[in-house]
């Protein structure tokens, strides 16, 4: 696929970023925090999508169907451990009351909620823009998003697998094989 520009979304490293400036692909960080004083653009990307899916003014305005967005989505709370914290039975949790354990799971399942439901809206909004939209997963062998995530964009939801080709990082999110002249492979690991 031939690549316009790429949005890397969650993401203040610049590690994919200036990769893939290094091939001549034009790319941007996005996110709240600029702990690396790479973030192109220090925005509420939670914001920024619930203002997308509502139909309102948002920084997808400025990205077309030749574009790419790499979310870098906040994913603890779907690694698969989390059912072992709903339950109780995670090892710091051994001593802990019943009520504690409650407590602390009604809280996880509000997380989780409140981020599935923005991941949802981030690949309704990528879709009905005609946006190609990959998200990175937890590095955990079986995600609980792999469970529970729908239709198409499920296709597009990638693994993780520390394979991506010419991205070398520990948390690689597609084996990509990109070339200079901004084209770009993509394919499922």
């Amino acid at each position: 696929m031939k690549v316009g520009r790429v949005f890397c979304f969650f993401e203040q490293s610049g590690t994919f970023k200036n990769r893939f400036k290094e091939l001549g692909i034009q790319a941007e960080d996005f996110d709240i925090l600029d702990d690396f004083g790479q973030t192109d653009h220090k925005v509420d990307l939670f914001a920024e999508i619930e203002k997308a899916y509502d139909g309102e003014p948002s920084i997808f305005d400025d990205i077309t169907p030749d574009d790419l967005i790499l979310a870098f989505f906040p994913c603890t709370r779907f690694e698969t451990v989390i059912p072992l914290a709903f339950r109780g039975e995670q090892r710091q949790q051994k001593n802990w009351t019943d009520e504690k354990k409650l407590a602390y799971s009604m809280k996880l399942h509000g997380e989780l909620h409140f981020l599935y439901m923005l991941l949802c809206k981030l690949f309704t909004v990528c879709l009905r823009g005609g946006v190609s939209p990959h998200s990175r997963e937890p590095v955990s062998p079986r995600a609980l998003s792999e469970d529970i995530f729908p239709g198409e964009a499920e296709a597009r939801h990638q693994r993780q697998n520390g394979r991506g080709r010419l991205l070398q990082k520990a948390d690689s999110i597609l084996v990509c094989e990109l070339r200079s002249g901004a084209e770009c492979n993509l394919r499922a690991a």
